[in-house]
């Protein structure tokens, strides 16, 4: 028998086998996990001590590997982020109020004091002095600001007698001009003009008219960039959004799946046949394991989905409009679902939409489907599992008998792996372990991975009432 251990070897590996087994893959995202998951494969077939599995398994395993795990659903609506160890990290996109970081909240609320920029610069400023002179007798200013300034701005403040409201009257631009706020002063119009050198800090301005009543002042006043120098702590006067790569520990856990055959099958296969019966079993393996997958990752989704919503598909007696025009009804329902999730994650609403084949004939009725076309090989996603278009060009609608009837699961999956609600983890996709007996050979595949929801509120199902 051939030892196909040699395709394992480095040089081989590195110059032949894995540019080979990984030419025919175009998305960039899936190219990456899939030649981390071949390096996985890699070592734990080389790991493995019982010489039968290396004189022929990687010829079987790695094709395998490639035959299962680009397909998967699990790359089309979650993040994949391979683990190169049994034990390993996980990262998502966690965003939340500052004071809660256990619930995701509005990063605002109705208080008017916590969202006005006039209340940020009163929180904030800095009295450096006042300016010599009174301004209901003197009408030219020349002043040195005592004090230093750098990211902020620079105003000039009528203060009235008595400490009442003082008022904002000139603002200093970046390049040390002076642009007047009010037109008038208690009744008496004016116009402002001047400077203010930031090297020597000597500002010069002229006011058209005497403004206030006597004993009035002006005043300098820096405020703090309120974009660039926020308040911390005791300080903070509004509601602050906090993002942080929060990273989760996790343990990829093995499933497993067993094949027993006779040795009179084999015969009788492949005096039938004429092919090889063992490469069918590894294939029909192979192809249950897809399944396994597919269905687990979708199993969670829809146990742990935190929105839903009913539609009814019985159109009523009322109904003038045909069974086509009803169907429409479900849309609203659709989107109505799609912003409470973009209300909930505060990125987006859904982008894809998974359901059965009786389910997707509902929208496949629609003007707004567009359908993939009948080339089924480019959108198949795992067994079973099609890309069948796109619905009012927004949602990716995958169609697969492992869900089921008269439900659709609605959810976001981000462009960016922390831009998610779940994560599929896997480690070693497909192993193959031939197990010969006396009487009867077996073999067994055993895939290794672990899933995580990070934010069920990414998720909503849909249900259809008949």
């Amino acid at each position: 028998m051939k030892n196909y251990n040699v395709l394992l070897s480095n040089s081989v590996w590195k110059e032949q086998t894995k540019p080979a087994l990984l030419s025919k893959i175009k998305n960039p995202k899936i190219l990456e996990a899939t030649s981390m998951v071949l390096e996985n494969t890699r070592r734990a077939l080389l790991a493995d001590t019982q010489m039968n599995n290396l004189v022929y398994l990687p010829k079987l395993n790695l094709p395998l590997v490639m035959r299962v795990f680009p397909n998967l659903i699990a790359h089309n609506i979650v993040s994949v982020q391979p683990t190169k160890a049994p034990l390993g990290m996980i990262r998502f996109l966690d965003i939340y109020r500052e004071g809660s970081p256990d619930t995701i909240v509005y990063p605002w609320n109705n208080s008017e004091a916590k969202r006005s920029h006039s209340t940020e610069m009163n929180a904030n400023h800095v009295i450096n002095d006042t300016i010599s002179g009174d301004p209901s007798s003197v009408t030219t200013f020349t002043d040195t600001i005592s004090n230093e300034w750098a990211e902020g701005t620079l105003f000039v403040y009528y203060v009235p007698v008595g400490g009442g409201n003082s008022i904002p009257i000139a603002q200093v631009m970046r390049d040390g001009t002076m642009r007047q706020l009010v037109d008038n002063v208690g009744g008496t119009a004016f116009s402002l003009v001047g400077a203010v050198n930031s090297k020597t800090k000597v500002g010069t301005f002229s006011i058209s008219a005497n403004i206030g009543a006597a004993g009035a002042a002006l005043r300098w006043d820096y405020f703090k960039n309120w974009e660039k120098v926020i308040p911390f702590g005791s300080d903070q006067t509004f509601n602050k959004l906090k993002f942080d790569i929060t990273s989760r520990k996790i343990e990829t856990r093995s499933r497993k799946l067993g094949a027993s055959y006779s040795y009179e099958t084999v015969e009788d296969y492949q005096s039938e046949f004429g092919d090889n019966f063992e490469d069918k079993v590894v294939d029909a393996l192979s192809q249950v394991i897809n399944t396994e997958i597919d269905s687990e990752i979708l199993y969670k989704l829809w146990s742990n989905a935190s929105l839903s919503d009913t539609w009814d598909s019985t159109m009523p007696s009322t109904w003038t409009r045909g069974i086509d025009e009803w169907y429409k009804t479900i849309m609203p329902k659709i989107e109505k679902l799609s912003a409470t999730i973009f209300q909930a994650t505060h990125i987006s609403g859904a982008t894809f939409m998974v359901m059965s084949p009786k389910t997707a004939a509902i929208f496949q009725s629609f003007n707004a489907f567009m359908s993939k076309g009948s080339n089924v090989d480019s959108s198949v996603m795992g067994v079973g599992t099609l890309n069948l278009g796109t619905v009012n060009n927004r949602y990716d609608v995958y169609v697969t008998p492992l869900v089921p009837d008269n439900q659709v699961l609605l959810g976001f999956n981000g462009k960016t792996p922390e831009a998610t609600g779940a994560i599929y983890a896997p480690y070693v996709p497909i192993k193959l372990v031939p197990v010969t007996y006396a009487e009867m050979p077996t073999i067994q595949a055993r895939t290794r991975y672990a899933f995580e929801i990070v934010r069920p509120d990414f998720y909503a199902i849909l249900n259809i009432a008949e």
